[in-house]
């Protein structure tokens, strides 16, 4: 199961045609909709918490069997496959990604035609967390 799962977010498996499993669940949301965002977000979060339980269930059965050697390959194999998914997932999530931007401003100010003024200032904004600081 746990395999078979991220198979159909990466669209690797042919349970739900040749589309993700996320893509699909996307595609049928209002994105203009106020609840979009919490919806994609609870999806992402348990589709992963899934995942992240089921490597750690299968870590445990091979501690509680004396296989202790074999748990390091299992935690680091979950590590890449999820890292994988979060790095497919990561254009879905129409958010920005984290990073530093600018806007070029132009050498001559604004056309006159246009009426337009220019202003310049500058503007942080949070990406790192969820929280409103």
């Amino acid at each position: 199961v746990l395999l078979n799962l991220h198979d159909m977010i990466m669209r690797a498996s042919g349970i739900v045609g040749r589309n993700s499993l996320f893509v699909l669940y996307e595609s049928r949301l209002d994105q203009d909709s106020d609840g979009y965002w919490p919806k994609v977000r609870q999806f992402l979060e348990f589709t992963f918490s899934i995942q992240t339980a089921g490597y750690a269930s299968w870590a445990t059965a091979l501690n509680l069997k004396g296989r202790q050697s074999e748990v390091a390959a299992i935690v680091a194999r979950g590590r890449r496959r999820l890292d994988s998914q979060r790095r497919y997932l990561q254009p879905y999530t129409k958010e920005w990604p984290t990073g530093t931007y600018g806007l070029p401003r132009t050498n001559t100010g604004c056309p006159v035609a246009a009426g337009a003024r220019g202003r310049t200032g500058v503007r942080r904004h949070d990406t790192d967390d969820d929280d409103a600081n």
